[in-house]
């Protein structure tokens, strides 16, 4: 399966959203950025959610609460069966629910090959058979306990103690019984642990690592190999360096909805957290992605605060000059050219707005400056004179006029 290295990637994680109110459907996982609120299981692509499933804690049938779908075979074809054995690909593999939900999401996706990247929170052997069968790659790190080569288990319970000899680097690739899955093993500060469909473990890839600073045992084989050189150039296993790069993409955009998420706490109404903290910031992270990944028909636009204040100048743009809703006040006529405007004698006298610091087309007033030519800026000033246009009193002493026409 060695051309699943072009297909693309996508990685699979758990999402929280931030909820501190009463709900069934709440989830607590300690020693999280956000410890309590809704959980989703996210299928993402750098950084791009594409879809998900919300966790429904306490169901009978697993964390999505689907009811696996079981279809009666026909007599016929339960005889045939009878009489052969069952090949290997007709074989399904059992998965605990929460690798079911892997299985899920992928399914959701438009039918195509994918890569699927996981933590160890789903990696199995069983799990990686099912994709597999599915026509999927998956690579993963695994757990002790999940069904690993136990000869590589014993190497890791020893890791980091007076028993480990391993140098850092250290990488052995053995692969399953049935020769579909490679589990592999590489040194680096930690012994870890790989499931793999994809790699074998011999692909190499050169990266700059910097000597680690820290004076804990663990550390002691990685210092070996890098002697007095504060950075060096290393040739480590592929596996582990596309699993860093692919593996954070859920990770990605929940970085992007913290640095602009809202600084309300919502305790009341979860429809509250799901619709303005989740599903709202996902179009506004997925479309930021979009265009500065896509090819746009404008400069793509590389600061998310950027692109969020575009979206609200265009939506302004678009809907507010045909919203019934009340509208900002504006002083004076906009519209007709400052040349046609004309004075008028009003029959009762009103306070002059160019004294007060207001200006045509702005409703609020405007720091007054000391050097005008006026000298009663800023006073209240009472006049009969105003501008027939604008509707609006002015004083012919000084410089008013030009003043609230914007003319000087």
């Amino acid at each position: 399966m060695d051309d699943l290295h072009t297909i693309p990637a996508i990685a699979i994680d758990e999402c929280m959203v931030r909820f501190l109110g009463r709900d069934l459907e709440t989830t607590v996982v300690p020693n999280k950025p956000i410890p309590r609120g809704f959980k989703a299981w996210v299928v993402a692509q750098e950084g791009y959610f594409l879809r998900w499933l919300w966790h429904r804690p306490h169901r009978k049938y697993g964390p999505v609460g689907v009811r696996p779908a079981y279809r009666r075979k026909s007599p016929q074809v339960r005889k045939q069966r009878q009489r052969r054995p069952v090949r290997k690909s007709e074989r399904a593999e059992h998965l605990n629910p929460t690798q079911a939900v892997v299985v899920a999401l992928v399914k959701l996706l438009p039918k195509a090959r994918y890569h699927v990247f996981l933590d160890n929170l789903f990696s199995s052997p069983n799990l990686f058979r099912r994709l597999r069968q599915l026509g999927h790659g998956a690579t993963g790190t695994a757990r002790q306990n999940c069904g690993f080569h136990e000869p590589l288990v014993k190497l890791k319970k020893v890791d980091n103690t007076a028993a480990a000899d391993l140098e850092f680097n250290y990488l052995t690739a053995v692969p399953t019984k049935d020769n579909l899955i490679n589990q592999i093993i590489w040194k680096d500060n930690a012994l870890v642990l790989f499931l793999s469909t994809v790699f074998t473990g011999v692909e190499r890839v050169d990266r700059k690592r910097k000597r680690p600073t820290t004076d804990q045992p663990s550390a002691r084989p990685i210092k070996r190999f890098f002697g007095a050189e504060p950075v060096k150039v290393i040739s480590i296993p592929s596996i582990a360096a596309i699993y860093n790069e692919q593996m954070n993409a859920v990770d990605q955009g929940d970085q992007r909805r913290a640095y602009w998420s809202p600084d309300r706490r919502v305790r009341r109404g979860s429809w509250k957290a799901l619709a303005w903290d989740f599903l709202l910031e996902i179009a506004l992270i997925n479309s930021f992605i979009l265009q500065l990944k896509g090819q746009p028909q404008w400069k793509p636009i590389k600061s998310q605060a950027d692109w969020r204040q575009h979206i609200v100048d265009s939506l302004i743009a678009k809907y507010q000059p045909d919203s019934q809703s009340r509208q900002r006040f504006r002083t004076g006529d906009e519209f007709t050219p400052v040349t046609l405007h004309n004075w008028v004698r009003n029959k009762n006298p009103s306070p002059c707005k160019a004294c007060k610091g207001i200006r045509l087309g702005e409703g609020q007033p405007q720091p007054l400056q000391a050097n005008t030519n006026n000298g009663n800026r800023g006073k209240r000033v009472q006049s009969r004179y105003g501008c027939q246009e604008c509707k609006v009193p002015l004083c012919k002493s000084g410089n008013c006029w030009d003043f609230y026409h914007l003319i000087n």
